[in-house]
């Protein structure tokens, strides 16, 4: 027995001396952390500017990581259906009101009222009403506002001024503001428009890559897109027909638009000081200040059309990007607590002033001292239009747009692209 104790001292030894030899190795994660994963388009930020957020979140919450991917609009549908499809989408992801029903009525995101119930009734009391509806569908909450988005029509104050033409107002308290109509625009549009030099009126395209630039034309001649009630198009009548004949006209009868209305980069030729008046987004003013700080900008309220009674007539896009989580994600705890934290005040302020657009909730702020263009967009909210949320919209905005580019390529009439666009619009909601 003797000699066994010796003998086990001896490897307890040795044991103890290999152990120590061996190098040290990392110690392995807490059993409990977890990673969240966040996906967003670009509004002009990037990683390191959530980064800073998130770092915080981090601190705040051990045990929670957040995985951060910031990535272009670019393929935006075949990125997320792509995710969704194979059952491993983001944990959050930002989502504009046109793009998450789909996602919703698949049943693949997650109704926050059923699992959040008291803390969506005390969120919902920091956010105006209009922008909360929009992230509900069928009676759930699944979205939680962020920021909205607008356009507005950008004009270059030197080729007016060259012209010795009057800008176009920027408030409703303007006294020239009710004479600011289609019939004004399109007077103003071809005085400045040169085509020996290279110069126009409007800049704008039927070739972007969604149809926001096209629809202000139908809600400012009375129309809208979508009748969700009746599930049709509320588009094929005379108002509609009024908006295609005008986006016809300013193309091939007016002639004050460039490329003959199909640049998908027309907003350049705004850029390079070749075109007196363009829609531009709220985010693009980062894009003017940095890369064309000579361009001498106005911002300008969209005219007013024939269609009074809808938005009085000067309707134009606006809309408000959401917050969702994935149904499938196994951390919707965390998911939310994230969404929580970004949208406190002083995350979302500090987010506001990278992108320069406007924050969803009532305490927002937006820092026009700093950026006096940003003014024009808040005068122009009672403007905004949302789009009616239906899952099949983004299918929607292919087929309208196909049409009315047959029109301006003059393969179609405007009466002919109407009908198509309408029949094709019904038989797609029908299926």
């Amino acid at each position: 027995m003797k000699g066994l104790h010796g003998t086990l001292s001896v490897l307890v030894i040795l044991s103890t001396l290999i152990f120590a030899a061996m190098p040290a190795m990392a110690a392995p994660p807490p059993q409990d952390e977890i990673t969240i994963t966040f996906w967003k388009a670009s509004h002009g930020d990037k990683d390191t500017d959530w980064r800073v957020i998130f770092d915080k979140f981090e601190a705040e919450n051990p045990g929670i990581k957040v995985d951060v991917l910031i990535h272009p609009w670019e393929g935006w549908d075949e990125r997320y259906g792509a995710a969704f499809a194979a059952g491993e989408p983001p944990d959050v992801s930002y989502m504009p009101d046109e793009f998450w029903p789909k996602f919703a009525e698949a049943k693949q995101l997650a109704q926050l009222d059923q699992l959040f119930p008291a803390e969506l009734a005390a969120m919902q009391q920091e956010y105006p009403e209009n922008f909360w509806t929009l992230g509900s569908y069928k009676g759930h909450q699944y979205g939680i506002p962020f920021l909205f988005v607008a356009v507005q029509l950008f004009y270059n104050k030197d080729m007016f001024d060259a012209a010795g033409i009057e800008y176009p107002p920027s408030s409703k308290d303007d006294p020239k503001f009710a004479e600011w109509t289609w019939d004004k625009f399109v007077e103003v549009a071809k005085k400045l428009t040169n085509p020996e030099k290279d110069q126009w009126g409007f800049a704008w395209s039927v070739n972007w890559r969604d149809n926001n630039f096209i629809y202000p034309f139908l809600w400012q001649a009375g129309a809208n897109i979508l009748d969700v009630e009746k599930n049709t198009n509320a588009f094929n009548n005379e108002a509609g027909l009024a908006a295609f004949k005008f986006m016809y006209d300013l193309v091939h009868t007016h002639q004050v638009v460039p490329d003959w209305g199909l640049n998908p980069k027309f907003q350049q030729v705004f850029y390079e000081g070749r075109a007196a008046m363009c829609p531009v987004e709220s985010y693009s003013i980062p894009i003017l200040r940095n890369d064309y700080p000579e361009l001498n900008v106005g911002v300008a309220l969209a005219p007013q059309g024939p269609g009074k009674d809808f938005y009085d007539g000067r309707g134009t896009f606006g809309n408000s990007g959401f917050w969702v989580v994935a149904e499938a994600s196994k951390h919707k705890d965390a998911a939310f607590k994230l969404i929580q934290f970004i949208n406190r005040k002083e995350n979302m302020d500090y987010m506001m002033n990278v992108v320069k657009l406007f924050g969803c909730r009532k305490d927002f702020e937006p820092p026009i001292k700093e950026e006096p263009l940003l003014e024009v967009f808040f005068e122009g909210v009672p403007y905004q239009v949302p789009y009616p949320l239906h899952p099949k919209l983004r299918q929607v905005h292919s087929l309208i747009r196909s049409e009315i580019q047959a029109m301006v390529l003059n393969e179609k009439s405007p009466e002919q692209a109407l009908r198509d666009a309408a029949a094709e619009v019904d038989t797609l909601l029908a299926e």
